[in-house]
């Protein structure tokens, strides 16, 4: 469930990220493709953009680092390899 929550997370972020960024060196792009042929385009950030790429790598990295912390025991589950 964990994974599952994870790859969702990340593919939704994804798309939400392709949806704001401008194509300033690249054509614009379909995130939607399969179901809606059109590109969805918000003009917000830039590709190009070193304020912006190193923004969003320190709201992930602090993010990811969060998680980090928050998990101080291991997850009981009758899956866990270890002791029992």
């Amino acid at each position: 469930m964990f994974a599952t929550a994870g790859f969702l997370t990340g593919s939704v972020s994804h798309l939400v990220a392709d949806i704001l960024s401008a194509p300033d060196i690249a054509p614009p792009l379909s995130p939607l493709w399969p179901v809606y042929t059109k590109p969805i385009l918000i003009d917000v950030i830039y590709y190009d953009s070193p304020i912006w790429n190193f923004g969003l790598l320190g709201v992930a990295l602090a993010v990811h680092f969060a998680l980090y912390r928050s998990e101080r025991s291991p997850v009981e589950t009758r899956y866990r390899i270890g002791k029992t």
